[in-house]
């Protein structure tokens, strides 16, 4: 049987906070802005005591107190705002992983999602980012993940990680047989799920018709 990782997650403003840094910085405009930023922040002293020139000191203390103050307290806001006000973050969501598939089930209903359908996939130091598309994607925080399950993840992303962001369309003849394999697969992973929310107390309704 596949290994099914099973997580629950009450999101905290940190943990959206970290994931919109994240996602700020690891762009290449956000990586060249935060290099200015830095180095505009250790130059600014230079200019002060050495250059004094009050031109370049102001261009490289707006830099600073643009990027490294201001906009970090702008994301943390917003963070604290939605984590506050979205009824989605104010639920626990719960994570079923596993090699074929990652399903999520939110208060307002369960999301079954195959790997060839995520954009991006992303380990971070504190985080497991599950990216639906550019700008979106589910926080899983490694806090969040019991020890013994974060190598049974770490396995199962090394896995699928060929297969995020494919989009591989199971619809071609060369691939009918790999797509009767993975629906078999699945309604292997349908009952053990059944029996991980029986066993939690959770009623969960038949998904066996489930499109692809």
């Amino acid at each position: 049987m596949p290994d099914i990782v099973q997580v629950t997650v009450n999101t905290k403003i940190m943990d959206l906070f970290r994931f919109m840094i994240f996602h700020a910085y690891s762009k290449v405009s956000g990586m060249v802005t935060l290099v200015f930023s830095i180095v505009s922040l250790f130059m600014l002293p230079v200019s002060i005591f050495v250059w004094k020139d009050n031109f370049v000191t102001l261009a490289f203390a707006l830099l600073v107190v643009l990027y490294l103050i201001i906009t970090p307290l702008n994301m943390l806001a917003q963070a604290r705002r939605q984590v506050r006000s979205n009824p989605v973050f104010k639920n626990p969501i719960t994570y079923h992983i596993s090699e074929e598939i990652l399903e999520v089930q939110q208060y307002t209903g369960t999301a079954r999602l195959f790997w060839n359908q995520l954009i991006r996939v992303k380990k971070t130091p504190f985080d497991y980012l599950f990216y639906v598309n550019k700008e979106q994607a589910f926080v899983m925080p490694k806090t969040d993940v019991d020890k013994d399950d974060i190598v049974i993840l770490d396995a199962i992303i090394e896995k699928v990680k060929a297969e995020v962001g494919t989009r591989v369309s199971l619809v071609n003849k060369e691939n009918v047989k790999s797509r009767k394999d993975k629906r078999e697969k699945v309604d292997v992973l349908e009952k053990q799920l059944m029996e991980i929310a029986s066993k939690d107390g959770i009623p969960v309704e038949d998904k066996s018709e489930t499109e692809e």
